[in-house]
């Protein structure tokens, strides 16, 4: 996710939403080690997975592949240049 932030321009969506995901991904790691889930190896599973479907989308993307369908809103409106929209869904 770091990688990814380096690489995208601030404005971007994609950028937008991988420094979301970023600081959730972090939120998460604070509190495995914290102990706060109840199935802390159940948690760390879904969150690796969640990541892999997350990047595989990114690399879908980037290689002119078909990007998964629930990750095409987000893909979507990265591709569209904020000119072009009314107003910008994505925070300065």
């Amino acid at each position: 996710m770091q990688a990814i932030d380096t690489a995208t321009p601030a404005r971007d969506g994609l950028a937008c939403f991988n420094r979301m995901y970023l600081e959730v991904t972090r939120g998460v790691d604070n509190e495995l080690g914290r102990g706060s889930f109840a199935d802390p190896v159940f948690m760390t599973r879904l969150d690796v997975a969640f990541a892999n479907l997350y990047f595989d989308a990114v690399d879908a993307a980037g290689s002119n592949s078909a990007v998964p369908l629930a990750w095409r809103p987000l893909f979507d409106a990265a591709a569209t240049p904020e000119s072009s929209r009314s107003s910008s869904p994505w925070p300065a």
